[in-house]
């Protein structure tokens, strides 16, 4: 089955033959794949092959290790389209998937250095913090979103259901402010010591971290803040277009 000769390494054949059999439905979500011995003795090939293969695909979000337990397909993928400005709710209303809120912190605090600098504000200033467990119904925790957003403009934060309503919806309707434009950065790595609880991970398994700001119809920058999202729940997926005129 697999062709030693071949400029295609190894691992790689693997990778694709098990991708392909999530793709098609032979390894459904939620299942239990051959362990690592299992997988050497049916394609007659070496640990460290098929361990560089599911490490491949679990970075990638296709498979979730459990120790202890074995190797899992992942139950459930979020994609992000980074084809517009929209907040996680509205987002996932593509895929009929419905994020549920539960709000961690929701207080006005001094602004950090570097909130204060993307925001263009003193750094004595007040801000407000959201910060939120995201979840995604049936399926579990997704991340944690956190988010800086000037007090003296939108303090009437405070007394909105953060849990129930969408904060770009509240944004717009109620304080016409709308997105319009961001600045992201987007890398890989350890989950904090203070998030494991509420990802239900352990110190360093990897979670995908986004930093960004957002800028208004004005292009104020309104918004600063962080996500930390589960790699085997959340995708972030990217389309980019040329432009031949």
């Amino acid at each position: 089955m697999f062709d030693a000769l071949s400029a295609v390494p190894l691992y790689h054949q693997l990778v694709t033959l098990l991708e392909d059999q999530i793709n098609t439905g032979d390894l459904q979500p939620g299942q239990r794949i051959p362990s690592e011995n299992e997988l050497c003795d049916i394609y007659k090939i070496s640990r460290t092959t098929v361990r560089q293969a599911l490490n491949d695909l679990s970075m990638r979000g296709k498979l979730v290790r459990v120790k202890g337990k074995g190797t899992f397909v992942a139950k459930f993928l979020a994609r992000k389209p980074y084809n517009g400005l929209s907040g996680l709710t509205r987002e996932l209303k593509y895929l009929n998937q419905k994020v549920i809120n539960k709000l961690i912190k929701l207080e006005v605090i001094i602004s950090p250095e570097e909130t204060a600098q993307k925001l263009r504000i003193h750094e004595n200033d007040a801000v407000v913090l959201v910060e939120r467990a995201r979840y995604i119904e049936n399926e579990g925790i997704v991340g944690v979103d956190i988010r800086y957003l000037p007090f003296s403009r939108f303090n009437g934060l405070l007394e909105e259901d953060l849990e129930n309503h969408s904060l770009y919806e509240l944004l717009m309707t109620k304080y016409d402010t709308f997105p319009t434009r961001a600045i992201h950065q987007v890398c890989g790595l350890g989950c904090p010591d203070s998030l494991t609880k509420i990802l239900e991970l352990s110190i360093g398994d990897p979670v995908t971290h986004f930093k960004d700001v957002v800028f208004d119809q004005n292009n104020v920058p309104f918004e600063f803040g962080e996500n930390y999202y589960r790699i085997d729940r959340y995708k972030y997926q990217i389309e980019i277009y040329t432009n031949n005129t």
